[in-house]
């Protein structure tokens, strides 16, 4: 998926407006707490775990994410 955004320009796009992708990796575990207070995810798993650590989640497909970024 990573390859594809940055193939795609998505990612450029992304970190533009201070966003990052994180790939390869378990959020359960990563330090992003401090970084963020609401985060974007096409990932049922990932929304679930990061509202029960506090987190403002949007869940949606990743064509929605990317083209609605502020």
């Amino acid at each position: 998926m990573k390859a594809l955004a940055d193939a795609l320009g998505y990612t450029e796009t992304i970190e533009r407006y201070n966003g990052k992708i994180i790939p390869d990796s378990c959020f359960v575990v990563s330090p992003i707490k401090g970084w963020y207070s609401g985060i974007a995810t096409n990932s049922g798993k990932s929304a679930f775990y990061f509202r029960s650590f506090g987190f403002s989640v949007r869940l949606d497909d990743v064509e929605n994410l990317i083209k609605e970024a502020p």
